[in-house]
């Protein structure tokens, strides 16, 4: 029996962890008693993107097993969870017939998205069994490059001219049956479908019979054009506070709306895809541990380089290390520390850099400000040790040579990771993917180089 939210204790992610591995035992018993009856009620009462966790959490046979069993009511719904690239294989073991007739349910956004993940020979044969109106929108969708507002949008729209009245707009949405199952806004087109402006709903059944439909319109936002990359897409939406949009072609006419939930699903990948680069994973959906490691082995190789360079730092400075065994033992303090506070000043501009936070007008204050906040870390962690040292070896000189080292790496780190973000920004190279191995690397060699040179001035002497 599942747990009612209020009679479990704890936080609401470990009452949702306890309601998934009930959910999946559930069917998954389903599964093994080939109770097709109980796998279509869990399936209607969860929803698609529960079932699709569960699919996700199977071996891909049973997967495919599970979503052939799939009804045909809830399947179509699955498949628009399932179109990232580990699990088109699943998907693709359906069949083209299975999958063209789960795909007249859906609207066209949502087409695009399962085809796109999908074989270039399944795509073909899938467009040759969808209707002629489905698969005419599906070449116009898939005619745009990836990850663009062509690939987003929905075609279905609902569209009337500007001469209508509100009374006319109601009767046609009344009484035509072509119209999408769901949709928040009215566009309103001249004689050359350029789009006008869109009546919201609401704003149309509070309006006077007799009203024009420009008089209730919105006209103030310029329509998306069909090769908008998806980013910019995102962040019009949460710039505008919108929950739909019109897409034109490049002579403006309407091709199609953008809806929010489309626009959520992509600000998760972007925010995935970023998350995954600061670690310098390019591919952190690779299906097979050789792509992984296709994905990963350039930049530990980068970093490797940078250890040999940062070795080579210390091999000139042994005299310094033979006479003073104790800076041994800080020096990886130095360097670990710089490197830490320059991630940290980096993962902040790149945020800001995706956010389109950051410009020229303030790059030299958010510069300032990090160099200016690791300046002052600098200062009261290496007043703590100072501390430390005299408290452990009773050596003033080398307490006040570490807060020296600790000051001076961290304000460089503060520096570094403000700015080479930008830089690779403005040499089109991915700040997220570039700067964490090459600022770790610079740090490290800099911070070694630092604290033993200035340790071969000062105690040597």
């Amino acid at each position: 029996m599942a747990h009612d939210r209020h009679s479990v204790k704890g936080d609401g992610r470990q009452l949702d962890a306890l309601r998934f591995e009930q959910q999946y035992q559930l069917m998954s018993d389903a599964l093994n008693d080939d109770d097709d009856a109980a796998l279509h009620r869990h399936g209607s009462a969860w929803g698609a993107a529960v079932v699709a966790r569960i699919v996700k959490q199977m071996e891909q046979e049973r997967a495919s097993t599970l979503l052939s069993r799939m009804s045909d009511d809830v399947l179509p719904y699955v498949l628009t969870e399932l179109n990232e690239s580990p699990w088109h294989e699943v998907v693709s073991s359906l069949g083209v017939a299975r999958i063209a007739r789960a795909l007249e349910h859906l609207p066209t956004d949502d087409v695009t998205g399962v085809v796109e993940s999908l074989p270039v020979d399944m795509r073909v044969a899938i467009g040759h069994r969808l209707s002629k109106q489905k698969r005419r929108f599906l070449e116009v969708g898939l005619s745009y490059p990836e990850k663009t507002a062509g690939r987003l949008m929905q075609s279905e729209i609902v569209a009337i001219p500007s001469h209508w009245t509100v009374a006319q707009t109601l009767v046609h949405l009344q009484e035509d049956d072509s119209l999408p199952a769901n949709f928040f806004d009215v566009q309103v087109v001249d004689v050359r479908q350029h789009p006008l402006g869109v009546v919201p709903l609401d704003t149309l059944v509070r309006g006077g019979r007799n009203q024009s439909v420009t008089s209730l319109m919105r006209d103030h936002l310029r329509p998306i054009e069909a090769a908008t990359s998806q980013e910019e897409v995102a962040f019009f939406f949460r710039d505008q506070n919108i929950a739909s949009h019109p897409v034109v072609d490049s002579e403006g006419r309407l091709l199609g709306i953008i809806t929010i939930d489309d626009v959520v699903g992509v600000i998760d990948d972007e925010a995935k895809e970023d998350f995954l680069r600061l670690g310098g994973i390019t591919d952190g959906g690779a299906p097979s541990q050789w792509g992984v490691l296709r994905s990963r082995v350039g930049w530990l190789m980068f970093n490797l380089c940078a250890t040999f360079a940062t070795a080579l730092v210390v091999a000139q400075f042994t005299h310094a290390i033979e006479k003073i065994v104790a800076l041994a033992m800080f020096m990886p303090m130095v360097a670990s520390m710089s490197g830490i506070a320059a991630v940290q000043s980096l993962t902040v501009t790149v945020r800001a850099l995706a956010m389109k936070e950051l410009g020229k007008e303030n790059l030299i204050r958010t510069i300032t400000r990090e160099v200016f906040v690791n300046t002052i870390s600098g200062v009261l962690l290496g007043c703590v040790a100072i501390g430390v040292i005299w408290l452990w070896l009773e050596d003033m000189s080398l307490g006040l040579l570490l807060l020296v080292a600790m000051i001076a790496n961290l304000a460089l780190a503060g520096l570094l990771g403000a700015t080479m973000p930008w830089l690779f920004h403005r040499l089109r190279i991915d700040p997220a993917v570039a700067s964490g191995p090459c600022v770790t690397a610079l740090t490290d060699v800099i911070g070694f180089f630092t604290f033993l040179s200035l340790a071969s001035l000062y105690l040597l002497d």
